[in-house]
């Protein structure tokens, strides 16, 4: 299908869809491990500004900081292996469960240096920060684990988003250089901060509303935030045997089709990868898992990725497999 014949409704006459790559302002940075369901300064800078609400009683700050970055002890899953961290990495630690259990734990620690009620109420509330924010970026949590293990997120932001970390040093700047307005300052931020992702859940449905006016012959499976922008959205969209990925921009009032892949996944050795633990960990963590096979000599090499990541550098969040004529697995690799 030639993307430049698309015909486009009235609404959005004069739009353009590109079969490029990336334009040249767009190009995403490098996203490292720490990047991986919110970044942990922004939860460490949720327990100050929590903090700064009016809890001063001996050891609030900490118990609250704490309390923010607990459920990112998950990372630890990372020592047995990338595949490995993105299974279990929002997985029981971030769900209820953990919520109701790690507030107990720090109310009995402190229950002689304070009382139990109170640092429990902080814990619950640092946990409860961290579950929301974490529940508004990437893949989602498995928030009812161990009953219920899908993932579940809104999506609306990338997992380090700039403008919520420098609106929260800012509200903590301003709270310490007039402590006694430090409350109100602190309330003012939080509700920026429902605005701020209220406004990008906005931008993200005016994306979905252009995308499916300006390709109306496909079915837009998702649209997806990139980092340090309002406007642009990343898309995966199905038409036929056909998918589609690229970005849709509202500044620009263009869709950039990025590469496009055939629906076709029925080759025996794609069912077959399926058995691995490296992909069976790969697969528990995407969402638009897509295999890809080619022969490189009596080597088979089949690529999983996540689409709706795949508009980052250097195959980031990819699995290679080669496999050997005899079907045995030759060696692995994931990069994250």
């Amino acid at each position: 299908m030639n993307f430049a014949s698309i015909k486009l409704s009235q609404k959005y006459s004069g739009v353009k869809v590109e079969p490029i790559g990336y334009p040249l302002h767009v190009k995403p940075r490098n996203v490292k491990l720490l990047d991986i369901i919110m970044d942990p300064i922004t939860h460490a800078l949720s327990g100050v500004l929590i903090k700064n609400l009016g809890f001063k009683r001996k050891a609030s700050l900490l118990v609250l900081v704490v309390s923010a970055m607990a459920a990112d002890i998950d990372y630890i899953s990372r020592l047995w292996g990338a595949d490995a961290m993105l299974r279990y990495h929002g997985g029981i630690t971030h769900s209820f469960v953990f919520m109701l259990l790690f507030p107990v734990a720090v109310g009995l620690f402190f229950r002689n240096r304070g009382g139990f009620a109170y640092y429990w109420m902080l814990a619950t509330i640092g946990c409860g920060v961290h579950i929301a924010l974490d529940m508004t970026s990437g893949p989602g949590i498995r928030l009812f684990a161990p009953l219920d293990w899908r993932a579940m997120s809104i999506g609306v932001i990338f997992w380090t988003e700039p403008m919520i970390i420098l609106l929260f040093i800012a509200s903590i700047l301003m709270s310490y250089l007039n402590a006694e307005r430090a409350r109100v300052v602190s309330v003012a931020t939080l509700a920026l901060l429902v605005l701020f992702i209220w406004g990008k859940g906005q931008y993200q449905d005016r994306a979905s509303e252009f995308l499916r006016a300006s390709m109306p012959e496909y079915r837009v499976e998702s649209v997806s935030p990139v980092p340090n922008t309002m406007s642009r959205w990343w898309f995966i969209a199905l038409s036929g045997n056909e998918i589609k990925t690229g970005f849709v921009d509202l500044f620009t009032r263009h869709v950039y089709v990025q590469k496009s892949y055939p629906q076709d996944q029925s080759d025996p050795a794609i069912e077959s990868s399926k058995k691995y633990g490296v992909v069976k960990n790969f697969l528990n963590f995407a969402q638009y898992p897509y295999a890809e096979i080619r022969k490189n000599g009596n080597i088979t090499v089949i690529t999983w990725r996540e689409l709706s990541l795949a508009y980052l550098p250097d195959d980031s969040f990819t699995i290679r497999l080669d496999v050997g004529n005899d079907g045995k697995l030759i060696g692995s690799r994931v990069k994250i």
